[in-house]
């Protein structure tokens, strides 16, 4: 444990440095130096305002004693109907906004500061809000109630803890490899929320004998090596496309380096392997149909095992619409449909997109055989050496499990959109400093007969105890 909270207190650097950045004007932090007739000589630190940013705005020091303000603060919830909060505040004098700066940490006349409210999202795990309130405050005179907490919670901007998340995470630098490949591994997952009708495109209204709820989600990408999300992308359920999920996520990715994508069925789309491409990833997907006779336009083998390679041109014209064109048509053509996503190629466009892969069908030990998309090099990449490989995938289904049960992420304590998706990105933030905190602890160095390992359940505790 000793190691483990050295570790904690190494990873405090980068969360730190993003906990309190200037980002998309979720939060600004600065530090005001003046000499006032009133209060001379006094200093104001770490003034942290949760603001919501309106544009070409800014603080200036007009003289020593006024502000200006051109920011819309909000004093409560934003909501659209509320018309009273989108004027500009005006000038303001230092000493009459101790509504407005917060010159400590700690509880100002029972509302939480900010810094609190980051950390509470970031430690509530699977207590009660006022649970989380009491242990923070020790229950002490002014320990803010949970309708304040919630009011707080409503003036961050949304994107305020997936910024952080994505943030810290970028501070990372994971050492892990297989063979020198970056191993990530794509999949989505499920999760429920408090019924909450006000937000159609996740409700769900449930039976006569069930409640109704809220279903999100979760699609990720997954270090396999390093034990860490790289990437989240949250979708509500009636919006859900893991395809463009995907898509976006590997186009937004700053890991560099030889990359491995790992999927299962359902992300063999060409539109996901044509990014992937662009991006100078390699992929192996197991694709959806174990026995099927045709893939992407061309007759498959009916044995037991292959290992075929593939060149098709995709195009969205058919072979007669092309040749009425007097266009050549390419050998291996496989005409896109055109209610099918293909970012490269636009609906009516006569031009050509090019993909080059392995389909190689695998038998397991059980006697069943699967198909499996690649564009691995098959000398260093053999079907036995991919069988194994895809086995790897697994590793991103019992990391939800670990996020959802270890972390805390399945007791969410909100109803409205925005503030779930808070705990949900403030429970993959925790969860990948856990699992930063964990990489220094050099496990082999013990003398026990056995190798050892640190337990991430007892972990995570550990970490939400030290941010407290």
């Amino acid at each position: 444990m000793l190691l483990l909270r050295q570790s904690i207190i190494a990873q405090m650097g980068a969360l730190d440095m993003w906990m309190w950045s200037i980002q998309e004007g979720i939060f600004i932090t600065f530090t005001i130096k003046m000499t006032l007739s009133q209060w001379k000589g006094s200093t104001l630190t770490y003034a942290i305002i949760s603001l919501r940013w309106h544009g070409a705005a800014g603080v200036f020091l007009e003289s020593w004693k006024t502000f200006k303000l051109s920011w819309l603060f909000s004093y409560g919830p934003m909501i659209a109907s509320d018309s009273k909060r989108t004027s500009i505040v005006p000038d303001i004098p230092v000493l009459l906004s101790p509504f407005l700066f917060l010159t400590s940490f700690n509880c100002v006349f029972g509302t939480p500061s900010y810094e609190t409210i980051i950390s509470l999202l970031l430690t509530m795990s699977e207590n009660s809000i006022g649970k989380a309130l009491i242990r923070r405050f020790k229950n002490r005179e002014g320990t803010p109630s949970a309708s304040a907490l919630v009011q707080q919670r409503e003036k961050l901007l949304p994107a305020a803890m997936e910024t952080l998340f994505q943030g810290f995470t970028s501070c990372l630098r994971p050492a892990g490899r297989f063979q020198g490949y970056r191993l990530l591994a794509a999949d989505g997952s499920d999760l429920k929320s408090a019924a909450y009708p006000g937000d159609p495109a996740s409700y769900r209204p449930g039976t006569a004998r069930q409640h109704g709820w809220n279903l999100w989600h979760l699609n990720a990408l997954y270090d396999l090596q390093n034990g860490i999300y790289t990437d989240v992308i949250v979708q509500k359920e009636r919006e859900k496309n893991e395809k463009a999920a995907l898509c976006a996520m590997v186009d937004r990715s700053s890991v560099s380096g030889s990359v491995i994508l790992l999927a299962d069925r359902g992300y063999e789309a060409c539109n996901n392997l044509a990014h992937l491409e662009r991006k100078g990833w390699n992929y192996l997907i197991r694709l959806r149909v174990k026995n099927r006779a045709v893939a992407y336009g061309l007759k498959l083998s009916d044995t037991a095992q292959f290992d075929i390679p593939v060149q098709i041109t995709l195009g969205r014209q058919t072979a007669r619409q092309l040749e009425q064109r007097g266009l050549v048509v390419p050998a291996s053509y496989y005409r896109v449909p055109p209610q099918m996503t293909f970012d490269d190629i636009e609906p009516k466009s006569t031009g050509f997109a090019a993909l080059s892969f392995r389909i190689v069908r695998i038998q397991t030990e059980n006697g069943n055989t699967g198909l499996l998309i690649t564009n691995l090099e098959p000398k260093q990449f053999p079907p036995t050496a991919l069988k194994r490989l895809y086995t790897m995938r697994w590793g991103i289904e019992t990391s939800f499990r670990s996020l959802k049960y270890a972390v805390g992420l399945i007791h969410l304590h909100a109803k409205k959109p925005d503030l779930v998706l808070q705990e949900i990105f403030a429970s993959f933030l925790i969860f990948n400093f856990t699992q930063a905190s964990i990489w220094t602890v050099d496990t082999a160095k013990n003398t026990f007969k056995y190798q050892c390992r640190v337990n991430f359940s007892d972990a995570v505790f550990a970490c939400c105890a030290f941010l407290r």
